[in-house]
């Protein structure tokens, strides 16, 4: 979860140095910031359930398109 803060974070810093250099007002790069770095964390929490719905069903990974074992197998 760290990891996401911190994508969102400079995700949002980078996108507020840019509307500040841009000539912008402080507000503008403030609302910038904020939605910026909430953008970037929803979009990687979304890519996260993505990869989790994904591997739940067996669809990623090296067993991909192959019947997932269980302790019932023959």
């Amino acid at each position: 979860m760290l990891a996401f803060i911190l994508i969102a974070a400079a995700t949002g810093m980078l996108a507020s140095i840019a509307a500040l250099l841009a000539g912008s007002s402080v507000w503008a790069a403030l609302a910038l910031y904020v939605g910026a770095g909430m953008g970037a964390l929803l979009l990687v929490l979304l890519r996260a359930f993505i990869c989790d719905v994904l591997q739940e069903f067996g669809l990623t990974g090296k067993n991909a398109g192959t019947k997932p074992k269980t302790n019932h197998s023959v």
